[in-house]
């Protein structure tokens, strides 16, 4: 049985299920000293939060209930410290610590035991700073350190050991039971560190064969790499602190769930004070359900043979971006198919002014996945461009060919964020009337035409230089694009 031990602000002992406390101490900084003592009550219900989204599957555990924070939130290093020298001497397999410091005073003290449990095997997880600070110990080598972002699965997760916070983890904040019986939102970077620990636990517990928990942690990871901003340290302090109600998640969810449901400035008050939203103090079940249950779906009859006709994919074209801004008639137009828009003086245009933009791509590509949780299907996408044949013959189109590499590397990248992207085909081909002008002069194919607008032309064909170029692509799934 997996033995996991939880350094917060302690438990609530009626919300325990199904689980073994097989000891609890509590390292409380009071008077200028730790006192130690066997009292692990919880004041502020932020550990009694981290272990109900680590025992969300009431997976049998031994648990170990560490106390450092008080009714605040707050705690000080020298308790961490003094709890992770106790744990080192237990038999322990993973430590949650959904807490964080920016202070580095004991940083020398901090990293040593860190370290003397690693090599004991022990996996120490460790939340950022909500504050987005570099912070400890989530920033040390021997801790997998642990940041929250929306994910599109809530077990899903991303880890990359090159990083020096390694985990991306699911932060969007859960129900969870309070103190009386009511019921609170808990989220944040702390919910994100707390949902790593219950999906390791699941895998270890799920794994057939002998493999090291960091093997099992980078094969199931969902990605291995992602663009991440550089921490600010700037910010020095001897506390640990839990900034709970400036929390952006709750901020943004709120905002949310007032514009939804039309919450007046007299229901907002109510809302914030005891509600979902407050840490403190949550709502009954019932009076969330009178606020956020009063949208009713009904499944009528029939219902369920309109619903077999849901689509398999969603397929859809790609050329190019647009803008909007406040004031259009006061910035350049650019041109693009059916109406025109403001320019992008970020981008590069085709001759018919079309913004070449494939990081848009990408962004498309995501929402609309994001959105539909369906397959897609690039069904179109080119260059219209004017293609001169050289003095041999030739048709020299690398234009064209950086537009589409680029557009390619594009759907790579969103494939790489999680966008499951069956197909692409460009357009089109081979040269013809373009559709949105009526013109011959604008092509897009890869072989070319002899015919002209004033209708001269015979029909022959030739291969222009993007038809060999992506007969690579075709024949490399996109990988060759040189």
């Amino acid at each position: 049985m997996l033995k996991v031990a939880i350094i917060d602000s302690g438990i609530d002992w009626d919300i325990l299920k199904n689980n073994e406390v097989i000891d609890s101490k509590s390292f409380l900084y009071k008077n200028k000293k730790i006192e130690i003592n066997d009292n692990v009550i919880d004041e502020s219900y932020h550990g009694t939060f981290c272990y109900q989204v680590i025992n969300e599957e009431h997976i049998p555990i031994e648990y170990i209930i560490i106390k450092i924070l008080n009714k605040k939130n707050e705690g000080h290093s020298l308790g961490l410290i003094q709890a992770l020298r106790y744990l080192y001497k237990k038999k322990i397999d993973i430590i949650n610590l959904s807490l964080a410091t920016v202070s580095d005073k004991y940083l020398l003290e901090l990293n040593h035991i860190c370290e003397k449990l690693k090599e004991k095997g022990v996996i120490i997880i460790s939340s950022l700073s909500n504050s987005m600070k570099l912070s400890y110990p989530a920033r040390l080598p021997s801790v997998i350190g642990v940041v929250g972002n929306i994910l599109k699965h809530s077990n899903e997760y991303w880890y990359s050991p090159n990083k020096k916070i390694q985990i991306v983890s699911d932060c969007m904040p859960v129900l969870v039971k309070n103190k009386n019986g009511l019921y609170t939102f808990f989220g944040g970077n702390s919910k994100a560190s707390a949902k790593f620990t219950n999906i390791l636990i699941n895998l270890i517990n799920s794994n057939n064969k002998y493999e090291s928990v960091i093997d099992i942690i980078e094969k199931n990871s969902k990605k291995s790499f992602w663009e991440t901003s550089e921490f600010d340290y700037t910010i020095k302090i001897d506390k640990i602190y839990h900034p709970i109600e400036e929390d952006i998640v709750f901020k943004e969810l709120k905002d949310i769930v007032i514009d939804v449901l039309k919450i007046t400035n007299s229901e907002n008050g109510k809302l914030l004070t005891h509600s979902l939203f407050n840490p403190t103090w949550g709502m009954t079940k019932e009076k969330a359900g009178e606020i956020f249950n009063n949208i009713e779906i009904k499944f009528e009859e029939g219902d369920a043979e309109i619903l077999k006709n849901t689509v398999d994919f969603i397929s859809f074209s790609y050329y190019s971006s647009r803008c909007a801004c406040a004031n259009p008639d006061d910035n350049s137009k650019t041109a693009g198919n059916i109406f025109a828009s403001v320019k992008n003086p970020h981008l590069k245009a085709s001759e018919w002014g079309w913004q070449i933009d494939p990081l848009g791509l990408r962004i498309t590509l995501n929402s609309i996945y994001d959105r539909y949780q369906k397959p897609l299907f690039i069904v179109e996408n080119g260059l219209g461009a004017v293609d001169i044949p050289e003095e041999d013959g030739t048709i020299n189109d690398d234009y064209r060919i950086e537009y589409l590499s680029e557009h390619v590397k594009a759907m790579k990248e969103a494939i790489a964020d999680g966008v499951d992207l069956i197909g692409y085909t460009p357009w089109g081909c081979i040269d013809l009337v373009s559709a949105s002008t009526g013109e011959m002069a604008k092509r897009y194919g890869f072989i070319y035409v002899d015919k002209y607008d004033d209708g001269t032309g015979d029909y022959s064909r030739k291969e222009k230089k993007s038809f060999n170029w992506y007969k690579k692509v075709i024949a490399s799934n996109g990988t060759d694009l040189d």
